[in-house]
């Protein structure tokens, strides 16, 4: 257990080496989301795949990254993708509500649907080529 703050230490100045001398509320707002992300998201599924990778006993490890804007209004466009935002694509939502959603975002969702379906029949993503214009 670290009792002296090491680990905050050691991990604030990992996030901030970039930042300038005076950071903008903007740039302090990006890290703070960075690590909030890193801390709820990555690092646990980074451990959650290492463990699945070194016990599965053959079995193949998989994940994907979905980095597709948000179509909520009230996020920073460079917020990128929130939390299961995925989903609505992987399930078709594009398609079972077309007036919320863009012509783009049916295409995304095409390719996604697709991506699973061939993870499912072959057990591996990449068997098509599929790509983003």
């Amino acid at each position: 257990v670290d009792t002296k703050g090491q680990g905050v230490n050691i991990t604030y100045k990992q996030y901030t080496k970039n930042w300038p001398s005076s950071p903008s509320q903007e740039t302090i707002k990006r890290t703070i989301v960075d690590l909030e992300t890193d801390t709820l998201f990555l690092v646990p599924t980074q451990l959650a795949l290492d463990l699945h990778y070194r016990h599965a006993q053959g079995a193949q490890t998989f994940s994907y990254l979905f980095s597709y804007p948000s179509r909520a209004p009230i996020y920073p466009k460079w917020m990128g993708a929130d939390h299961a935002d995925d989903l609505q694509y992987v399930f078709g939502k594009p398609f079972a509500t077309p007036l919320g959603y863009r012509p783009r975002d049916r295409d995304i969702s095409r390719s996604i649907i697709a991506y699973w379906t061939n993870f499912a029949h072959t057990g591996w993503v990449n068997e098509i080529d599929l790509h983003f214009g």
